[in-house]
């Protein structure tokens, strides 16, 4: 789905884990948070919940969702 929203505009926040190598799978464009876990680290829901009404703000702040 992150790749699908990135081809079509759309921010994503895309959550990844340690066996992943960081910059190898994340969205193309910019707009996009990719949350990758430090070294022995999880990635909090709270983050997740932060990172993506930091996106939602974003984009309302400059027109997106405004229906027009």
């Amino acid at each position: 789905p992150m790749h699908l929203a990135a081809a079509v505009g759309t921010p994503a926040v895309a959550v990844f884990s340690r066996r992943n190598k960081p910059g190898i799978w994340f969205p193309h464009g910019p707009g996009h948070a990719p949350l990758y876990p430090a070294e022995g680290a999880t990635i909090e829901p709270a983050t997740l919940v932060s990172v993506a009404r930091d996106i939602l703000a974003r984009r309302l702040a400059h027109g997106a969702g405004s229906g027009a």
